[in-house]
C-alpha cells in the first residue's frame, strides 16, 4: 500500500491552486486571490502526496501574534486537522479566531486545542431599509468622548475602542449622548463595498427605547450604498426582532466564532 503524505505549505503555485478552486468552487477564486494578493496575509496550501486538499488565508499581524481566518477551501475533512497541527507547532503564544459557516468536523477538530466557542450567530444583510425618526442626541465621535466612549466599550474583542479610534480610515463611531453623558455607542465600518456595524452597545438602564434602531439608522445613513450587513447571535430574539424592523434579513448559514490561545 502507498503511504501518504501530508503537508502544508505557505507559498502556492498559482497554476496548481486555479485547478484546485476550479475543481471544488470555480465562483471561489477571485475571493481566494482578493484575499491572498493583499498585504499582511498568511496562506496556508494543504497538500496530500503533493495535491493541493486545502487553501486557508489569514490575516497576519506578526508584531501582534495574531492571525485571523479570512478564507478556506477543501476538498477533505482532514485538511482543516493537519492545518491546525501546523500552526500549534509553528505560531506559538499566538491567538487566532476562526470565523466559518458552522461545520461540525472543524468545531470537532478545534475542540481538541485550547479554544474559546462563542455562540454560533446569524448573518443578517439589509434588505428592504426602514429608517426610523431619530429622537435621541445621536453624534460623530470627537475627542472629547473619548474616555466615556473607552470605558462603556467591549474589551474582550480584537477591535478594541483604541484600536477602532485609531482606524479612522476604517470606522466611523456614533455616540448617543443623554444629558451629555455617552449612553451607547456603533462602531460602523465604510470603507467597504458591503459594510457593518462591528459592534452595538446600549448602557442596560437605557435598553428598551429604541436608542439601538436610532443609533443603526444614523450608521446606516452614513453608508452611500446601503449595503450593510450584521452578525447576531442565533438566539437573542430582541434583537434579531429589531434589525428585521429595520429591514435585515436572514441570510446563509450560522456562522460558527472561535478563538484559539497557542
Amino acid at each position: 500500500m502507498n503511504k501518504v503524505f501530508f503537508t502544508v505549505e505557505r507559498q502556492f503555485c498559482q497554476k496548481d491552486v486555479e485547478q484546485f478552486i476550479d475543481g471544488i468552487d470555480s465562483k471561489q477564486k477571485y475571493q481566494f486571490f482578493k484575499q491572498a494578493k493583499k498585504k499582511d496575509r498568511e496562506v496556508f496550501v494543504v497538500k496530500k502526496n503533493d495535491i493541493v486538499i486545502g487553501l486557508y488565508v489569514f490575516l497576519f499581524i506578526e508584531d501582534e501574534k495574531y492571525l485571523e481566518l479570512l478564507f478556506y477551501l477543501s476538498s477533505e475533512t482532514r485538511a482543516f486537522d493537519y492545518l491546525l497541527l501546523y500552526l500549534s507547532d509553528n505560531y506559538k503564544e499566538f491567538k487566532i479566531d476562526f470565523v466559518f459557516d458552522k461545520d461540525e468536523k472543524m468545531v470537532e477538530s478545534l475542540k481538541k486545542y485550547n479554544c474559546i466557542f462563542e455562540k454560533d450567530q446569524y448573518v443578517m444583510k439589509l434588505k428592504d431599509y426602514k429608517p426610523v425618526n431619530i429622537t435621541y442626541n445621536i453624534v460623530n465621535y470627537c475627542e472629547k468622548y473619548r474616555d466615556q466612549y473607552t470605558q462603556l466599550h467591549s474589551k474582550d474583542v480584537y477591535w478594541t475602542a483604541d484600536k477602532v479610534i485609531n482606524s479612522p480610515e476604517q470606522f466611523k463611531i456614533f455616540l448617543c449622548l443623554v444629558d451629555n453623558q455617552v449612553v451607547g455607542y456603533v462602531d460602523m465600518s465604510y470603507c467597504f463595498t458591503v459594510n457593518q456595524p462591528f459592534d452595538v452597545f446600549v448602557k442596560k438602564e437605557y435598553r428598551n427605547r429604541g436608542i439601538c434602531k436610532e443609533m443603526l439608522t444614523v450608521a446606516i445613513n452614513s453608508n452611500e450604498n446601503r449595503q450593510v450587513e450584521l452578525t447576531v447571535d442565533y438566539d437573542n430574539e430582541f434583537a434579531i426582532k429589531a434589525y428585521r424592523s429595520l429591514g435585515f434579513e436572514n441570510v446563509g448559514n450560522l456562522i460558527s466564532t472561535v478563538h484559539m490561545f497557542l
